[in-house]
């Protein structure tokens, strides 16, 4: 009788073998979002969601952090101890908390937060232990991914409210801003920029996502869906000691264009280390993991089991990312030298519903 299975295996037998283990990984991959879809729909949250924030992931060498969908349907974030194992759901009541980072020396935990159906948001940063917090910045419009650059300065993402000619609001005119203790926020860049994300940086270079340019100021390429090699890393000029970014003399040239498509960098301080997302076919949103020696100009990459890795994290020389699931996420990190990740814990969904919501306070 001829069945579905035959029908695979006939077709297998008459395909070389590279085009062979894309048939199979495209149906295993339809697999997956079948069965995901199934379990997204019955906890209340949609795989785009569940993936989306995968591009809020920070790590420490003490701890990692991500957003969480929590029962009253907001972002809260999840602190996880790569020590003890130990987990803390934290967050606020009826706010949205994104953009984790942790400080160089893991004590201080930066988000935002923003007030649920309202427009602005707001800088916290809070002791990783004592989780005392206390605001730092407020802005009109979204913040979003900040860094720290030492001396008591953040970098970070602005995008003002804006509405369109639908009459719909979007934060879609993105750029750089620099908040310094003891003169506030400063703005260093005018590209206005749909999008820009997972912001890196080092002495002399800040790496980042972005797409949409402006028509009138087109400093990136605009995307092209068709095209069989795709990224959306771009590199600025960078001067961490006056704080300055160089405006692009230019169209930016995307790095690391290969088949597929890469974006999410992060790169250690020092440059000599790049990890990042890619995928091998640009029609999906499988990505494994890239980690790059800039100085010996090698690559390797980490295939993701699941559906795909959140955006990574450099600590030190080493890669910590999420390797995102049905119904789990798997901590996994990447030591100097190494070409395979080394699995740090896997949390359940379960185990995450049933750990008890620390609602915070902030310091007046």
């Amino acid at each position: 009788m001829f069945t579905l299975r035959s029908f695979f295996l006939f077709r297998l037998e008459r395909l070389d073998a590279h085009r062979a283990l894309a048939l199979a990984r495209m149906v295993f991959l339809l697999l997956v979002m079948v069965i995901a879809a199934t379990e997204a729909f019955a906890s209340g949250e949609s795989i785009s969601s569940r993936l989306g924030r995968a591009a809020y992931f920070a790590a420490s060498n003490k701890n990692a952090a991500f957003p969480i969908r929590v029962a009253d349907g907001h972002f809260s974030l999840l602190l996880v101890d790569l020590s003890s194992k130990k987990l803390r759901k934290i967050g606020f009541k009826n706010y949205d908390l994104l953009s984790p980072y942790f400080s160089p020396d893991g004590t201080r935990l930066l988000f935002t937060r923003r007030a649920a159906g309202q427009n602005g948001s707001e800088l916290i940063v809070c002791d990783t232990d004592s989780l005392a917090c206390k605001s730092i910045l407020k802005n009109e419009g979204n913040i979003s991914f900040p860094v720290e650059i030492g001396d008591g300065r953040i970098l970070y993402v602005v995008s003002p409210y804006v509405v369109g000619f639908d009459g719909r609001g979007r934060y879609s005119r993105n750029d750089f801003w620099l908040f310094e203790g003891g003169s506030g926020p400063r703005k260093l860049t005018d590209m206005q920029l749909y999008q820009i994300s997972s912001i890196g940086v080092t002495a002399d270079f800040v790496y980042f996502s972005a797409s949409g340019p402006r028509p009138n100021n087109p400093v990136i390429p605009p995307e092209n869906p068709d095209a069989p090699k795709q990224s959306d890393i771009f590199k600025l000029p960078f001067d961490s000691v006056q704080g300055k970014i160089q405006a692009p003399p230019s169209v930016l040239t995307p790095l690391f264009l290969v088949d597929g498509k890469a974006q999410c960098p992060a790169v250690s301080s020092d440059g000599s280390v790049v990890a990042f997302l890619r995928t091998r076919d640009t029609g999906n949103y499988h990505y494994d993991l890239v980690v790059r020696d800039e100085n010996g100009q090698k690559e390797k990459v980490i295939p993701s089991g699941g559906m795909g890795f959140s955006r990574p994290v450099v600590v030190g020389h080493a890669v910590y990312a999420n390797e995102i699931d049905i119904s789990q996420y798997s901590i996994q990190a990447v030591a100097p030298g190494e070409r395979i990740a080394k699995r740090i814990m896997s949390i359940t969904d379960a185990s995450i519903e049933s750990t008890d919501l620390i609602e915070l306070s902030i310091a007046r």
